[in-house]
């Protein structure tokens, strides 16, 4: 049995649906480590979106705030006054909110208020990132309740979508610790991982909970959260899961891998017929036998210029980069990397 079955959803637009914890689990962003770790499947991403915020309303938002642009770009942002610019905001190069796609990102920083101490995760694997401003002095706590789903100081920026297993930490974690949080591209039970002692919040977002109450099923004081401007039904049986192809299992966290998702070696690129016509190409994804110790891997052919978030992924036939040649699906023994 997996061990996250349900997820929330969000209607975004302006239905105002979000998660109201209170004033709980400020940030000081010039000292505080902390880590921040969520299962989000976007239905969109061409609006500005928040899913996790503690942030006062403008012109200053004073606070810190997780979320997508209008590029689906995963951001952070730390502020003292975005009017003077006393703020920090970390983005990934490329989107990061993949539409109808569940995804596991956490965003981690060292307490240094620095550009340099963060950095963004995708599918446990860190993101390219650009730096918008890197000016952070002044204090990032505020008095304005943390949410998920809208910045509730000036009630905008819905997140529509689903939220799956949040968790909050008040350290670091490492890439490995990161990565540990996920297996085969599905949640497992923090519980038991040597990070849970820094654990300091765990919304399993539906699991175990009744309207309108989710808990907080954290290693610290509860701040449990209730669904505002939402109905029962939003908690849905709606959860990540394995991506299979017959026998095998292929493994979603390889899409944002490029040493996983990248050409064959060897000359695997042509073209189709004469001059501009459409450049095709070999690719690979790591797969993993049912019945097998080891992986294997699928290749395909396909049209278009990689990408290396998997955008193209559209479930079912494994497609993340361009369309697939008809067919051209096969499995294969030994994985190599």
């Amino acid at each position: 049995m997996a061990y996250s079955d349900y997820s929330v959803d969000f209607a975004g637009g302006t239905s105002q649906e979000h998660v109201l914890l209170g004033d709980v689990l400020d940030i000081e962003g010039n000292t505080d480590a902390f880590t921040w770790v969520f299962w989000a499947k976007p239905d969109q991403n061409t609006t500005p979106t928040y899913f996790i915020v503690k942030m006062g309303a403008t012109p200053a938002f004073q606070g810190y705030g997780l979320a997508f642009d209008s590029s689906g770009r995963l951001n952070l942002y730390l502020i003292n006054d975005w009017a003077t610019n006393d703020a920090l905001q970390v983005q990934s190069t490329l989107a990061a909110a993949i539409v109808g796609q569940w995804a596991f990102y956490a965003v981690t920083s060292d307490g240094s208020g620095t550009a340099a101490g963060v950095t963004l995760y995708r599918n446990g694997y860190a993101l390219p990132t650009t730096t918008v401003f890197d000016g952070l002095t002044g204090t990032t706590v505020t008095s304005e309740s943390l949410a998920f789903g809208m910045r509730v100081s000036d009630t905008d920026h819905e997140f529509d979508g689903h939220l799956d297993d949040i968790l909050y930490y008040t350290a670091e974690l490492t890439p490995s610790e990161v990565l540990a949080l996920a297996v085969d591209g599905i949640p497992v039970d923090p519980t038991g991982l040597g990070t849970w002692t820094n654990n300091n919040g765990f919304w399993r977002m539906g699991d175990g909970d009744t309207f309108p109450t989710l808990t907080d099923s954290g290693n610290g004081t509860s701040h449990d959260g209730t669904m505002t401007n939402m109905v029962a039904g939003d908690i849905e049986a709606d959860a990540p899961a394995l991506l299979t192809l017959g026998g095998y299992v292929l493994d979603p966290l390889s899409l944002s891998q490029s040493h996983f998702l990248a050409p064959l070696v060897g000359g695997s690129s042509w073209t189709l017929g004469g001059g501009g016509a459409a450049v095709v190409q070999k690719y690979k994804m790591r797969a993993q036998d049912r019945d097998a110790g080891l992986p294997g891997y699928v290749t395909w052919v396909a049209t278009g210029t990689p990408d290396f978030l998997g955008t193209g992924y559209g479930g079912g036939t494994p497609t993340p980069v361009g369309p697939m040649i008809p067919g051209s699906a096969i499995v294969e023994d030994e994985w190599e990397e």
